[in-house]
């Protein structure tokens, strides 16, 4: 087998519009339920955007069948409105991304063993940032420019006698270049240099899984895994009391049934140690804050039919 170059390429054009018909106002509790005089609003809004979205990507694949690639693709995210606006004007732009990806995937052991791994690129303008403005309220405003740099690696092996095993891990370097942040009391700050929204540095998770058959047609399968991750912030600020610290989380399943396949019977736990964590804040001025918890531990049985 000899070394075989491909190139890939297109294009995509997008033209879209949007409406929007808004109002709204705080109204009294008690009937008739007339509306609070000052408070009433409604408009309406109207936004389009055009864009086009390109991609080019080249591959190698080796003579022990091994890949490399790279590629560049220009990406977009529609704008929108936030209907927590009482006025016309203050939607947010549509978010524009140029990204850039090269890797490896190679196999080893006869094929038992995978490995790959990348590392990119990603350049983003008026990314699109949400922003709490109130209690369970959030709103989507645009920071300038923003930059995401990263690597993953990736790998699965067969150990032998029905156990496997294989994980992941990446690294990431995502940071604002350009934004002015509002915060939920109304003061502004330059957050240039400070991370992303929810873009922990590390995570990674690594797995293991046995499988066995006995009494000639039973068979068993029990797997374990766990996850971690690094500091994740919650508003562009970097504060600490929005963000999480670093965590992990254990998870188990076992299951059984006839070596057919047809039906199975399982039972999994997840978050086994029941560890605290939080996946979202919000506060609200002067200095109230909450935030929204993960799952708990939890246990549960499957029973599975195949026809």
């Amino acid at each position: 087998m000899t070394s075989r170059l491909s190139a890939t390429g297109g294009v995509r054009y997008t033209h879209e519009g949007k409406d929007i018909e808004n109002a709204g106002g705080r109204y009294a509790l008690a009937a008739p339920y007339p509306a609070v005089a000052g408070t009433t609003y409604g408009y309406s809004d109207s936004i389009t955007h055009s864009a086009w979205t390109p991609k080019v990507g080249l591959q190698l694949t080796l003579p022990n069948g091994a890949l490399s690639y790279v590629s560049a693709t220009r990406g977009f995210k529609s704008g929108g409105f936030n209907p927590s606006s009482t006025v016309p004007g203050r939607g947010y732009a549509p978010e524009w991304a140029w990204s850039y990806e090269g890797g490896w995937k190679g196999a080893f052991r006869g094929g038992r063993s995978r490995f790959s791994a990348s590392a990119f690129v990603m350049e983003y303008t008026n990314l699109q940032v949400q922003t709490p403005i109130g209690i369970g309220v959030f709103d989507i405003r645009n920071a300038a420019a923003a930059t995401i740099r990263g690597v993953e690696l990736e790998t699965t092996f067969l150990i032998g006698r029905g156990f496997q095993a294989g994980g992941h891990v990446s690294w990431l370097d995502a940071t604002y270049d350009q934004y002015v942040a509002v915060a939920n009391d109304g003061t502004t700050g330059d957050v240039s240099g400070n991370r992303l929204n929810n873009a922990p540095e590390a995570a990674g998770r690594i797995w293991m899984e046995w499988t066995g058959n006995f009494a000639g047609s039973r068979r068993v399968s029990m797997a374990a895994d766990v996850s971690a991750q690094s500091t994740v912030f919650y508003t562009p600020f970097n504060d600490s009391i929005q963000r999480q610290r670093p965590y992990g989380l254990l998870g188990a399943r076992v299951e059984y049934g006839p070596s057919h396949r047809r039906w199975a019977i399982a039972a999994y736990a997840r978050n086994l140690t029941n560890t605290d964590y939080i996946t979202a804040t919000f506060g609200t001025a002067p200095t109230a804050f909450g935030g929204r918890p993960g799952p708990t531990r939890q246990v549960a049985v499957d029973f599975m039919l195949r026809r």
